[in-house]
């Protein structure tokens, strides 16, 4: 794990350089790519929380299960959302003066953990329904 945070510590620190050298292609490479990279990035993540998190020692591995779907662009969503709420519409500096920026993050981190919440209760609800129907029918 922490050889991982220094690659990616590593190559955050030099995009900026390699977008520089490219010029306009690489901009236009970097917004191009900076979304599906995030839902990328976002679905691996999620599948490990979601197959490693709970107390499930007969987990399987999968790469995308429909909760990390529904996380994953919920997250996407909701940042968005906030960012253009905050911009367009919340006055957080009149309010909180400095700490405005601790308000907004607190509720970006809340929302995101209901994000995370939503998809894992997707997942318990299909695990559920996929075990009822394995489960034999009792005779009568």
């Amino acid at each position: 794990a922490i050889a991982i945070v220094m690659v990616l510590g590593v190559l955050v620190a030099a995009l900026p350089f390699l977008v520089d050298q490219m010029g306009q292609f690489g901009e236009a490479l970097l917004l191009t790519l900076r979304w599906p990279v995030m839902l990328a990035l976002l679905l691996a993540v999620l599948a490990a929380v979601y197959t490693w998190a709970p107390n499930r020692p007969d987990a399987d591995w999968v790469w995308i299960t429909p909760g990390a779907v529904v996380a994953a662009l919920g997250l996407i969503a909701t940042s968005a959302g906030l960012g253009w709420y905050v911009t367009n519409f919340g006055s957080y500096d009149e309010t909180y003066g400095s700490l405005a920026a601790v308000v907004v993050l607190m509720l970006w981190i809340w929302l995101s953990t209901v994000m995370v919440l939503l998809g894992a209760e997707v997942n318990a609800e299909l695990d559920r329904r996929s075990a009822a129907r394995r489960s034999p029918v009792p005779a009568v």
